[in-house]
């Protein structure tokens, strides 16, 4: 039985009154099946949730090769032969970190690419940062 405790209060005296109820009986499957049988559905659980980790996994790699290829064909084809490949826009490291941060502005791209990568930029390169962005921007919307 399950004791429920109820106070009232009239004017300076509180009265209290214990009444005694019976718990509804509840049926529950888990405590109906056998110890084998809650074991084998506890194992089916666990690999739908490694299966569901993994295929969100999946398309989170998929979503970053596909974002990584996008700019890096945006790179070659918008190459400045003038400018050294440290001081491009695109190059390795901070395309890496494009990849990972997926700034959506200007302010996104001040905030989470680290200064030491954002000062080797070119000026001459800046000019291509919007139309990286969308390219993160689409990206994301994916994700």
């Amino acid at each position: 039985p399950v004791r429920h405790t109820y106070y009232w209060c009239m004017g300076n005296v509180t009265i209290a009154k214990k009444i005694e109820r019976k718990r509804p009986k509840t049926f529950d499957l888990e405590e109906k099946r056998r110890p084998e049988e809650r074991k084998q559905i506890g194992v089916r659980r666990q690999q739908a949730k490694r299966k569901w980790a993994a295929n969100a996994l999946g398309q989170r790699e998929q979503a970053d090769r596909q974002l990584h290829e996008a700019l890096t064909a945006f790179g070659l084809s918008h190459q400045n032969p003038a400018i050294p490949a440290r001081q491009r826009i695109l190059q390795k490291d901070l395309l890496d970190s494009l990849v990972i941060y997926r700034p959506t502005s200007r302010q996104e791209f001040a905030a989470r690419i680290p200064t030491l990568l954002r000062d080797r930029i070119h000026p001459e390169e800046l000019k291509h940062l919007d139309a990286i962005l969308v390219l993160c921007r689409g990206a994301k919307k994916t994700v």
